[in-house]
């Protein structure tokens, strides 16, 4: 499968457990504006938060629980020396932590990226024919930006 995709339909969590969706990509993340599938978060900061208590992915009982797992498995001198602070190992950094790992994930120069600076040989005459599907039937109202996925949430009158 290309893109991180595993072709499976959700995401597997703690124990085997399979979520009740794929998780969203975090390719190319710095450029959302809008996390999860219904976009309730805004940042990445905020996003990283989530999976990390949900029952099914990471079943941490709760923050708190992070942050001692954090502090158990040794990061806490890597943290003091990134943030200036003894008491650096919080909900808040963890996520700052994951969420600039997140920003270093950026594709660069894909073939669609190609296709749209005009390289009409980027892609095949199949995806040529879905794009053209997609923009035929209103998809690109909502899916534009870098990588189509720059979703207004607050105006998208379907979620």
């Amino acid at each position: 499968m290309g893109n991180g995709s595993d072709g499976r339909p959700g995401s597997v969590g703690v124990g085997g457990q399979i979520g009740g969706r794929k998780a969203p990509t975090v390719w190319n993340s710095q450029v959302y504006s809008a996390f999860f599938w219904d976009g309730r978060a805004d940042s990445l900061e905020a996003q990283a938060k989530g999976p990390l208590i949900n029952p099914i992915e990471m079943a941490m009982k709760d923050h708190k629980a992070v942050e001692d797992r954090v502090k158990q498995v040794g990061y806490e001198p890597i943290f003091e020396q990134v943030f200036k602070n003894k008491s650096s190992i919080t909900i808040d950094n963890i996520a700052k932590a994951i969420a600039e790992f997140e920003r270093t994930l950026f594709v660069r120069n894909s073939a669609f990226d190609r296709f749209k600076a005009g390289n009409q040989n980027a892609i095949s005459a199949q995806a040529k024919r879905g794009y053209q599907l997609a923009q035929d039937v209103g998809c690109m109202s909502c899916h534009n930006g870098v990588d189509l996925r720059d979703l207004n949430w607050v105006s998208n009158p379907f979620l």
